[in-house]
């Protein structure tokens, strides 16, 4: 992929993950997706597309309602370490981080991982962005953490209309549905101390023996008690 960016900012700490094109303007004219870096962040655009995708605060402040059953799943009154394996757009670890937990995102797609690194710097949250494979992260881990999130992105659905155009994105350029959630469940288990923490569909089916549910209308977070 490669990363578009206007003289007045500095791309370099992205250089080995893209190709570096400078330029005064968005390109209009581009295939594919591609990153376009200006004085207001890093965005990602796909062909000749008007809008794109961009990381802002909004996104985590609206999101009120799945966040207080998330921060409760977690324990987040604790402020414990929470480690997100599947970050993805960080939504749900940067409203953890609002509530004072100390959050890591590992993130394994160069473009999602590059959006979240340039967003986080101009905040002031206790967070902090890994580029990784997620599975090669616990197996190297030499620490454990309070908690580990699990967030897989959910399978598509039979409907008509498309999904938003953010998680149409992810979907493509970020989504490997290789491993399974169970194994996802036993590698987050090697590194959690207190809990692990699965993001599902309301009405998905439950996968081992979660230590309790925390129910919301659309989504639900079984927990996976370790301590």
């Amino acid at each position: 992929m490669r990363l578009f960016h206007h003289s007045d900012v500095n791309p370099h700490r992205y250089a080995q993950h893209f190709e570096l094109v400078a330029c005064q303007e968005r390109p209009h004219d581009v295939t594919g997706y591609f990153l376009w870096f200006d004085a207001s962040g890093l965005s990602m655009f796909r062909d000749a597309e008007r809008s794109g995708v961009k990381l802002n605060v909004s996104d985590f402040e609206q999101r009120t309602n799945q966040a207080l059953i998330l921060a409760q799943a977690c324990g987040a009154h604790a402020r414990p370490n929470v480690v997100d394996l599947m970050a993805g757009w960080g939504v749900d670890g940067l409203s953890l981080a609002m509530r004072g937990c100390r959050v890591t995102l590992i993130e394994r797609s160069p473009a999602v991982w590059a959006m979240l690194d340039e967003f986080v710097s101009r905040l002031t949250l206790p967070v902090n962005v890994v580029y990784a494979d997620a599975r090669e992260w616990c197996e190297k881990a030499t620490a454990t953490v309070d908690v580990v999130y699990l967030d897989p992105m959910f399978a598509p659905r039979r409907k008509t209309a498309l999904p938003s155009k953010r998680l149409q994105f992810l979907r493509d350029v970020a989504w490997h549905d290789d491993v399974s959630l169970r194994c996802w469940i036993e590698f987050a288990r090697r590194v959690a101390k207190d809990r692990v923490v699965v993001k599902r569909r309301a009405k998905d089916p439950v996968l081992a023996t979660p230590a309790w549910q925390v129910q919301g209308r659309q989504v639900r977070f079984d927990v996976y008690k370790l301590a």
